[in-house]
């Protein structure tokens, strides 16, 4: 019984569970890579029905194989710099 999950489709959400946003994601990488590099932002391609703020739910993932992030988004693309 305890495997029997495993022959289960079950669709996971593999996620922090919180949201960060894509400005804060590039101003880090900009950071990290110690360039240069000015962003300019475009409003007139913004539409009204853009989404604002979105982030997943790990809950179920959490609850039946017992796992959780080791580290947030950040950090992650930290390691992708210090590997190349």
């Amino acid at each position: 019984a305890g495997g029997l999950y495993l022959w289960i489709p079950w669709c996971f959400n593999v996620c922090s569970g919180s949201s960060i946003l894509i400005s804060d994601i590039i101003n880090h990488l900009i950071k990290v890579s110690e360039k240069n590099i000015q962003i300019i932002v475009d409003s007139d391609r913004y539409n009204k029905g853009d989404i604002a703020d979105s982030y997943g739910d790990n809950q179920k993932i959490r609850q039946i194989t017992g796992w959780c992030p080791r580290e947030d988004i950040l950090q992650s693309l930290n390691k992708s710099f210090v590997n190349k």
